[in-house]
């Protein structure tokens, strides 16, 4: 379990995932990476293993083309109206209660598009690296530590009669590289060993042949008693071609070709090779067809017979050949992911990287791990915090140090599940999936101090702005962009979900723009809200303003209209006007004008968003779903976060404990954690103690949350849309949401906590502590000089606000809101004045 380490490496502190058992899935293994490369460790009998993943390895086969035509909103809106169409969300029976004038038409928009029936685009996993210790060792006794500061992995295995095994592994900071440095000790003459003149231990390199979805889906089914898999697969979908091993100057690599496809008109590909001081040669796997390297200090030796094996056991106990004198074998490998994505594609990086290990290879490594320790601590000095309730610090730094192993700027992000962990294919084909998931997983990266975590996030939105500009433009006859429910790492021919009654919810355009919003709000970058920010927001707001309509009771309303994931029931009230697409809606369209009123531009349109804002009909549905204390947080209704709740019933907000909510699975908890925390639902002294629970109920030994149970869906891999689930601990230590800045607003008495350099709204890092019972040492850092809005901490007292460097008093006051000037990189104390 993650531990709290007093040893320094140029911070006060250090953290560690602990693992002192065996872990058999890689999705429960400590994991590294470097925002583009990443790696799970976990095990099996005798071996060691690193899943590798990467988030451009795609399988970007997109079959649109038998595809129905995409449906338009006019036709929804005449089947809807006139004709009284029933179909279930997830397909199934169709029904136009008064009769279809196009039967045919009307069946082939009301069912899922043919394309939904394959298996593909979907994320696929690089491959694995094995490290074999000796077969015979029982008892094993296994440390796997992840330092959390420091980004690197060390493994201890011992075994009762001496033997020990030392790993070292971590991943360079930008190349596409894993570091495996290895050390057997105590290996002595009376220890098992396979045969003589081999290494007792060796590695294995290697990607198995992608299976089709019949065998993958059936296996499912087996282990899982899962049906995920089973429906659809009534097409013919071949699998990738096998692997292949080519050989790169006499190096053998293994190669990984997908098809062509218009991403990658050429094929997408991958190399999967190493560089060691061992001989790395090629396996010949024979009707398995995987593509399989050998790499140990001695040649792979060919053996046809088991009593070669017997002869020379016996050689060495008559004594005619002596036992090998050696009792340390150690020795490095450097395994590098090279893709089509690289410069120069994957044959170029992996000479590159390469000819950077030619001369003084073990000098190069070394330095290679300085560069990886550097890089982590300066990422981890950023941000900090501490609390007494270790589990909950734990959270923080697992999530957080996950997060920045799968984002980083330039690369290509991964879906709903971590490219580490995943198999062969992926629910939910592994997409970006904007109900609320891929937003999610973005929403505690600005608090974090953390904003150039983001960009990940605007490189999703890119794919899907791609596409949406023509499903706009061509299906909804409007400007702007429209954001579909799934989203892939390509470039689209078309629509992906053009029928079916999920192609066209158009509440999905109101959660795209907010993680651009809020990088602003938190980091007042006007240049990044002027390039980036408002080009999309802009987009988004501009749908909803062609797409509502004007009523004859002068209001606009929204039809279609939905709840998440819905279908239609033959009635027009259910579609017409739901809260959930009238809320964001006006959110989509609020973020415009107020980032064109900063920039000073487009003033026709901030007169049209805002007739449209004065004029919006009320959304149904209220009673049901609208968030508790809404109408009292006018902040809710203006910029969401989330305005919607998906799958949270509101009606009976205190039927059940908080644990008991949460207990068979905690997909939503994230969302409705910062809705109670927000909303003052979530009182820490009563709720601190059940959250707990439900948090140790879904860790895993990683310290990685887990959202959906394994009953229902298997093991998928891990989800990324937990790493979220820091946003509402955040912020119960520091809340900005509402333009006023507060320290602890919700945070249980006698439970201790400090963080350090936590960001707020308005561009400010935030530093306090509370020590069980009070309030202490506020500090505040302005970035770029805004007005600083800050609660009492110490309300009924009066509080003196001093500048740090001049020591000079700038606000005395016992009022509760604190409001006061601030310079650019100047930081501020407040103290209770006596």
């Amino acid at each position: 379990m993650p531990t709290n380490n007093k040893k320094s490496t140029g911070r006060r502190d250090n953290h560690s995932v602990v693992i002192n058992h065996q872990v058999l899935s890689p999705d429960q293994g400590l994991l590294i990476g470097n925002g583009d490369l990443s790696v799970s460790i976990y095990q099996r009998q005798t071996e060691i293993v690193w899943r590798f993943g990467k988030g451009d390895v795609w399988d970007r086969r997109h079959k649109t083309d038998q595809n129905s035509k995409p449906a338009t909103m006019d036709e929804i809106r005449n089947g809807l109206k006139n004709e009284s169409w029933v179909t279930p969300a997830y397909g199934g029976a169709v029904q136009a209660l008064k009769g279809s004038k196009n039967p045919k038409r009307t069946l082939e928009i009301l069912t899922h598009p043919e394309s939904e029936k394959y298996p593909y685009p979907v994320a696929k996993p690089v491959g694995e690296l094995t490290l074999h210790w000796p077969q015979d060792l029982n008892n094993l006794k296994i440390t796997q530590k992840l330092t959390i500061e420091d980004g690197i992995v060390d493994i201890v295995c011992q075994w009762p009669d001496g033997e020990k095994m030392t790993i070292e592994c971590f991943i360079h900071p930008e190349l596409n590289v894993l570091i495996v440095n290895w050390k057997l000790t105590g290996f002595h003459t009376g220890s098992p060993q396979p045969f003589f003149k081999a290494s007792p231990l060796w590695l294995s390199l290697y990607r198995w042949p992608d299976p089709t979805i019949e065998e993958f889906s059936q296996r499912w089914m087996n282990e899982y008693n899962c049906p995920m898999y089973k429906g659809g697969l009534d097409v013919e979908a071949p699998p990738l071609p096998p692997p292949q091993v080519v050989n790169h100057k006499e190096l053998p690599v293994i190669e990984q070709k997908f098809y062509p496809e218009p991403t990658f008109p050429k094929g997408f590909k991958y190399w999967f090779g190493c560089i060691s001081n061992q001989f790395v040669e090629p396996t010949d796997t024979g009707v398995l067809k995987e593509a399989r390297l050998f790499i140990s200090p001695v040649r792979a030796q060919k053996f046809e017979d088991v009593c070669e094996f017997m002869t020379i056991d016996q050689q060495l106990r008559d004594g005619t050949l002596d036992y090998p004198q050696a009792k340390v074998y150690q020795g490095w490998a450097a395994i590098a992911v090279t893709t089509s994505s690289d410069k120069g594609g994957p044959e170029q990086e992996f000479a590159r990287i390469k000819k950077l290990l030619k001369n003084k290879p073990e000098t190069v490594v070394a330095n290679w791990r300085k560069e990886c320790v550097e890089t982590s601590q300066k990422f981890w000095s950023a941000s900090r915090v501490q609390i007494s309730e270790k589990m909950l610090e734990e959270l923080w730094y697992v999530h957080l140090h996950i997060s920045r192993c799968l984002y980083r700027k330039g690369t290509i992000p991964p879906g709903l599940f971590m490219p580490s962990t995943i198999y062969d294919y992926s629910l939910w084909h592994g997409d970006y999936h904007t109900n609320y998931n891929i937003q999610q997983c973005f929403w505690g990266f600005l608090t974090a101090n953390h904003p150039e975590l983001d960009e990940a996030y605007f490189k999703i939105m890119d794919f899907h702005n791609y596409i949406g500009k023509k499903i706009a433009k061509d299906y909804c006859g409007t400007r702007g962009t429209f954001i579909q429910i799934s989203g892939y790492p390509l470039f689209a021919k078309d629509d992906p979900i053009g029928t079916g009654c999920m192609g066209r919810m158009p509440y999905m355009t109101g959660w795209a723009p907010e993680i651009f919003w809020f990088h602003y709000l938190y980091t007042a970058d006007k240049k990044f809200l002027r390039d980036t920010a408002y080009p999309f927001i802009k987009d988004c707001a501009l749908f909803y303003t062609d797409f509502l309509t004007l009523g004859e009771d002068g209001l606009y309303h929204s039809f279609p209209s939905c709840w998440g994931e819905e279908g239609y029931d033959g009635t027009m009230e259910k579609n017409f006007d739901a809260l959930q697409t009238m809320l964001y809606a006006d959110s989509s369209m609020r973020m415009a004008i107020e980032a064109a009123k900063i920039l000073n531009i487009d003033h026709n349109l901030q007169k049209d968003w805002q007739e449209r804002i004065d004029n919006l009909a009320p959304g149904k549905g209220e009673s049901e779903w609208r968030p508790i204390k809404e109408s009292e947080e006018e902040r809710h209704q203006k910029f969401n976060f989330p305005v919607f709740l998906p799958g949270e019933n509101y009606r009976f907000p205190n039927k059940w404990k908080f644990a008991q909510r949460w207990w068979g699975w905690m997909d939503k908890l994230t969302i409705s954690w910062i809705r109670d925390v927000r909303g003052g639902q979530f009182v820490p002294d009563k709720d601190f103690s059940e959250l707990l629970k439900v948090l140790r109920r879904w860790r895993h030994p990683n310290g990685l949350m887990w959202p959906m149970p394994v009953r229902y869906y298997g093991r998928p891999g891990g989800w990324t849309e937990i790493l979220g689930i820091i946003q509402p601990l955040q912020e119960m230590m520091l809340q900005s949401w509402d333009k006023v800045i507060r320290v602890f607003p919700v945070w249980p008495k006698g439970v201790k906590a400090a963080f350090e350099q936590l960001r707020a709204e308005g561009a400010f890092l935030i530093s306090a502590e509370f020590d069980g019972k009070k309030i202490a040492d506020v500090k505040i850092k302005s970035i770029v000089g805004n007005v600083c809005t800050f609660a009492n901490p110490w309300f009924g007292k009066k509080v003196a606000v001093i500048n740090i460097k001049t020591k000079k008093i700038i606000l005395k006051s016992e009022n509760e809101i604190l409001t006061f000037n601030t310079k650019p990189q100047m930081e501020y104390g407040l103290r209770v004045v006596k």
